[in-house]
């Protein structure tokens, strides 16, 4: 399944519009008697709107988005119950939202409005860019994708310049709000983005939690993000929690961390955390100096309530 790449026809010396020849012949028996006259052709034009599935017989299993129109449509098709189980989406251009200096408002692709197990999200190397996501006071799940709780897959696509404006809200991220399941992040990057929520607030995840809960990050990076709130921040994870043995359920290979800056709202009385400039790189297998860093990489807390990495709540 695809979307058409649709094009808008132009005549150029590189590019001829398409044109039909009609021809009229005229009974012998006529003679002049339409000489001097003019007739009138109409004709009807089928076409599909960019935004529309094509089906296509060589790959059924993936839904190509070739515009940022495509991306909307297919987000909002999934908040209205289509499913994607054991589908991929892939992305065929760069899409950039910026239009005359304003973002576009984002609306998170809810992933429980049905069933979307074994999903992936193929990013195909682009980006997408120039969003922006409102929260509402109380509210929860501020991200691209709000909530999954079947399992997930995003790979190879930058999210950039992309504010999360969700100060009254809580589990706020630019990729994913609320995790429930195995999600797997490869080759992901989030860059240059501002996310402002109040509490469990991440660059890839606001929160992950049990029953189901396994994270996996494979060659990711997030670096010069600004992230702000009151509690439970980190420049991975805001959260995690209720694991029995809560680092086994995150996983971290070749993870980076640059230049990220953590600022806690004083009025929340979590001020011991102030402007971290974090700059981890995590090895596999150094999971446990990967978790609540901030300025060097030890212990699980800095301050209060953040890490450099991810703030964690849990039991052993």
């Amino acid at each position: 399944m695809k979307y058409s790449n649709w094009q808008t026809l132009a005549t150029s010396d590189e590019r001829k519009a398409e044109s039909i020849d009609v021809s009229i012949e005229l009974p012998e028996e006529a003679g002049n008697k339409y000489q001097g006259q003019s007739c009138e052709i109409s004709y009807t034009v089928e076409a599909v709107q960019a935004s529309a599935h094509v089906e296509s017989d060589d790959d059924p299993d993936t839904t190509y988005l070739y515009t940022v129109t495509d991306l909307v449509n297919w987000g909002k098709s999934v908040n209205e119950g289509a499913s994607y189980a054991g589908k991929t989406v892939k992305l065929m251009d760069n899409m950039s939202f910026y239009n005359s200096g304003k973002r576009y408002e984002w609306t998170p692709v809810d992933l429980t409005k049905s069933n979307n197990a074994g999903l992936v999200f193929d990013g195909n190397k682009k980006s997408i860019t120039y969003l922006t996501i409102k929260g509402t006071y109380g509210g929860y799940g501020y991200a691209f994708f709000k909530t999954c709780k079947a399992a997930f897959t995003v790979k190879d696509v930058t999210f950039a310049n992309i504010n999360i404006e969700a100060a009254d809200s809580n589990v706020v991220g630019v990729v994913m709000g609320y995790s429930y399941s195995t999600t797997t992040f490869e080759n992901v990057k989030v860059q240059y983005c501002k996310i402002e929520g109040f509490g469990k607030v991440g660059t890839f995840i606001g929160m992950a939690a049990d029953p189901g809960m396994k994270v996996n990050f494979k060659d990711c990076t997030s670096k010069n993000n600004t992230i702000e709130g009151g509690y439970n921040m980190g420049g991975i994870m805001g959260n995690y929690q209720r694991s029995a043995k809560g680092e086994e359920n995150v996983t971290m290979d070749n993870v980076t961390l640059e230049n990220n800056k953590f600022t806690v709202v004083a009025n929340y009385k979590f001020g011991a955390v102030k402007d971290i400039d974090s700059k981890i790189t995590c090895a596999a297998g150094a999971n446990d100096r990967c978790i609540g860093n901030g300025n060097a990489v030890k212990g699980k807390y800095v301050g209060n309530k953040s890490g450099g990495v991810v703030y964690y709540y849990g039991c052993y």
